[in-house]
C-alpha cells in the first residue's frame, strides 16, 4: 500500500499530515498478522480536514477506496473461514433482502423524504442508481463497487434522506464485495 498523492495546488485539499498519518496507520494495521483494529468500515468513515494546497481530494478518495477494498476482502475471507460457506452465503442473502426491499418500492418512494424545507438527495438520481443495482442483480448490467461509490447526487428540497441512501449504498457495496469473493 504505497501511494504518491498529488497536491491540490491552489485549491483546497486534504490536510497532508492527517492523510500521511492515516495511510501509515493503515499500512501498519494491514501488515499485522492478527488483522489489527482498522476495518473497511472505519476506512469508509474516515474524514480529513480541508486546507489550502493539501492533497488532491479525488486522489485521496481513490486511495481510500482501494484501501477499503483490501480490508473488506481480508475481513470477508476471515468471515468465510470462521463461519463457513453456508453461513457466509446466508449473510449475503440477508443483505440482498434489505436491498431488494428498497428495489421493490415505487420510484420516488424508496426512501424517507425530507421536508420541503430541507434538502436531501435527488430522488430521480437515487432511483436511477437503485434501478442500475436491480439490473445488476438480475444479471442484465454489471456494476462495480467503484461505480456505486462514485455516484454523486444533487441535493433537492424534499429529497431522499441521505442517511438511508448512504446505508443502502453501503449494503450494495458489501454484497458486491461478497459476490466478488465467491
Amino acid at each position: 500500500m504505497n501511494y504518491k498523492l498529488p497536491k491540490s495546488g491552489n485549491h483546497r485539499g486534504y490536510e497532508i499530515a492527517e492523510v500521511d498519518h492515516f495511510l501509515a496507520e493503515a499500512k501498519e494495521q494491514f501488515d499485522l498478522i492478527s488483522g489489527g483494529t482498522m476495518t473497511a468500515e472505519s476506512v469508509r468513515a474516515k474524514r480529513f480536514a480541508l486546507v489550502s494546497n493539501g492533497y488532491s481530494i479525488s486522489a485521496v478518495d481513490a486511495a481510500l477506496d482501494r484501501i477499503e477494498d483490501v480490508f473488506a476482502e481480508r475481513e470477508l475471507r476471515h468471515k468465510l473461514l470462521i463461519e463457513g460457506k453456508a453461513a457466509f452465503e446466508a449473510r449475503m442473502q440477508t443483505q440482498r433482502e434489505v436491498i431488494d426491499s428498497r428495489i421493490g418500492r415505487s420510484r420516488g418512494r424508496r426512501f424517507k423524504r425530507r421536508s420541503m424545507l430541507n434538502r436531501g438527495y435527488s430522488p430521480r438520481e437515487v432511483d436511477a442508481l437503485v434501478d442500475m443495482v436491480a439490473l445488476h442483480f438480475e444479471g442484465k448490467m454489471p456494476i462495480t463497487e467503484r461505480e456505486v461509490r462514485l455516484t454523486v447526487f444533487r441535493l433537492k428540497r424534499g429529497g431522499y434522506a441521505e442517511f438511508q441512501v448512504d446505508a443502502f449504498i453501503d449494503r450494495v457495496i458489501e454484497v458486491l464485495q461478497f459476490q466478488r469473493l465467491l
